[in-house]
């Protein structure tokens, strides 16, 4: 059964909680970085590439100042929500998580001369999703979530794909960007005079990790539980 099938039919025995096997989300990684070598080949030679292969694996990173107040946020050049955080496919690329993390930190916010040990893993927000990408086969991924620290002054928008800025932000206008998110959600439409919201599984991330306490996000646990697939660890 490949990851896809698993995660479409596999069921726990409560019967309610879809189930991945993260050895299959592994065989779909490997095949992706199989296709993004035939890709740069092909390029190379000048050839049509084919489609990208989805690896059904995603890395984030939650980074902020040494004071704990303020983190960075990244605005999206895409879809509805405007910010979110430095993220990107995991395993197309490199065989470890924290590689891949590293290197997205440096592309999306310029953050460079950091080593993998710097990069702290959020257990409690490691979890599969299904949430669908324009990649062959990506109808699910398996985020590993990491915490950075960096000074305010490391950081500066450096043009990825997908980005179009960054910012520092202060803990409190977080807190009201989440708000506008819950309240812009509530009415499906902008909240007033609030015309900003966050992608929603990064409220998910970071209330996990342990960087909302006290805020109410329940509209956005509420939206992406039921998307949450059980991970079997088992060979």
């Amino acid at each position: 059964m490949t990851a896809l099938e698993s995660a479409t039919l596999g069921q726990v025995d409560a019967g309610s909680e879809k189930t991945v096997r993260l050895a299959d989300i592994l065989k779909q990684a490997a095949k992706a970085r199989e296709v993004m070598h035939r890709r740069e080949e092909q390029i190379a030679r000048g050839e049509p590439a084919e489609k990208k292969e989805c690896c059904n694996t995603s890395v984030g990173c939650i980074i902020t100042n040494p004071a704990g107040d303020k983190l960075i946020l990244v605005e999206n050049s895409y879809g509805d929500y405007k910010y979110g955080l430095p993220a990107g496919h995991g395993l197309d690329k490199n065989l470890r998580f924290e590689e891949t993390v590293r290197e997205e930190v440096e592309e999306e916010v310029g953050i460079t001369g950091k080593k993998e040990e710097d990069f702290a893993p959020q257990s409690g927000a490691t979890a599969a999703y299904e949430d669908p990408c324009n990649r062959n086969n990506g109808k699910l991924h398996y985020w590993k979530v990491y915490s950075l620290k960096a000074d305010e002054g490391e950081g500066s928008y450096v043009g990825d794909e997908g980005v179009k800025g960054m910012k520092w932000t202060s803990m409190d206008e977080l807190k009201q960007l989440v708000e506008n998110t819950r309240a812009w959600d509530a009415a499906g439409r902008p909240a007033d005079g609030f015309p900003e919201k966050i992608e929603t599984l990064w409220i998910v991330h970071m209330k996990k990790a342990g960087f909302l306490e006290g805020v109410d996000v329940d509209f956005a646990l509420n939206e992406w539980k039921p998307k949450e697939l059980k991970v079997d660890t088992s060979a």
